[in-house]
């Protein structure tokens, strides 16, 4: 179990420098082996040993989505992500990662509504939604 936990640590620490260094897509890469060695050799996902990397390395992918635009995998990361947080019963992070899905569904309406609109009312949408898409939102965990 120990080299396991090592080697998805180690996996993390990558995915984030690749995610610093804005490779998204490679970084998406070692989060998703990172997810296979977890299921595979960690066992039973209510480990407490387990938890913390879920939350890591959801987080990641959520993150990593978002930078690339995909913001369906990104809805579907942070979910999971505050899932965790709910069964945890971390009520601080539950909070700001829930606003951190809201945004992120006031981006895919705001592109939704942008496409069926005329351009005068998309730029008045994009207007009021413009701060919901700064980085400093997505930065919050």
């Amino acid at each position: 179990m120990d080299k396991v936990l090592q080697a998805i640590s180690i996996g993390i620490i990558v995915a984030s420098f690749l995610f610093n260094t804005n490779r998204f897509l490679k970084s998406i890469e070692i989060c998703k082996e990172c997810l296979a060695i977890l299921k595979r050799k960690a066992g039973i996902k209510d480990d407490k040993l387990t938890i913390p990397l879920y939350k890591v390395v959801y987080m990641a992918m959520s993150n990593a989505y978002r930078a690339i635009n995909d913001n369906t995998n990104a809805i579907k990361f942070t979910e999971k992500t505050l899932q965790i947080y709910r069964e945890s019963r971390e009520k601080l992070l539950e909070y700001k990662l829930s606003f951190h899905l809201a945004c992120l569904f006031f981006i895919e309406l705001r592109t939704f509504l942008t496409s069926i609109l005329d351009g005068s009312l998309s730029t008045l949408l994009y207007l009021i939604t413009w701060n919901f898409s700064s980085n400093k939102v997505y930065r919050i965990l």
